[in-house]
């Protein structure tokens, strides 16, 4: 009996749920040690793979992150689900630094990125509503005190909304390569024709 297998080749990428880095950055917080940016999935459960930051470097005062993903609790971050770990910004002027981490997204489900700043404070944010993507940009809000208190938090409907700049990414799903699916199906033909040849030879 002669078996024939075909593999495939698949080919996976990023979407953006929620992506602002395009717009102009108008500071970084003062006076504060903790900051929060809400994002909604869209209509399907999707997989984290990346969150980017755009942060100011200071070479003279530092500004190291450590960012988290958290839950919703009543409109503010609830508890923590992953850590995705330190970024530290070099140089000066803004720039965009990718923190990765895995987390699979409920579709329809709030989250929050959570910054809590190590040095001075160095995550951007801008003046701007506008951003791109699967999802929604959310509420953002901030602390004096490493997230025991947060303040507001500040929804987009208000004139004064300042989102954290960042980018959250999904992976998507992994499709068949065209040529792969039809090896495939040429393979299955093969096993239905040898079966049919083996069964006729048996009567």
């Amino acid at each position: 009996m002669v078996l024939v297998f075909a593999s495939l080749s698949v080919y996976g990428g990023t979407v953006a749920i929620v992506d602002n880095l395009t717009d102009t950055p108008a500071g970084v917080d003062t006076g504060l040690n903790a900051a929060a940016q809400a994002f909604t999935t869209g209509g399907t459960a999707e997989t984290l793979q990346d969150v980017v930051l755009e942060l100011l470097g200071n070479e003279d005062e530092g500004g190291a992150v450590d960012v988290s993903l958290f839950s919703d609790s009543s409109g503010l971050p609830g508890s923590s689900l992953l850590s995705l770990g330190e970024l530290t910004p070099t140089g000066s002027g803004y720039a965009d630094y990718t923190a990765t981490g895995t987390y699979a997204l409920a579709a329809d489900s709030t989250y929050w990125v959570v910054v809590d700043y190590l040095g001075s404070p160095s995550w951007g944010f801008t003046a701007s509503a506008a951003y791109t993507g699967t999802g929604t940009l959310g509420s953002f809000t901030n602390s004096s005190n490493g997230g025991t208190t947060w303040l507001g938090p500040y929804s987009p409907t208000e004139v004064d909304f300042e989102p954290y700049l960042l980018e959250v990414d999904a992976a998507t799903t992994a499709t068949p390569e065209p040529s792969g699916l039809v090896l495939m199906l040429m393979g299955i033909g093969a096993m239905v024709l040898i079966k049919r040849s083996s069964a006729s030879g048996a009567r």
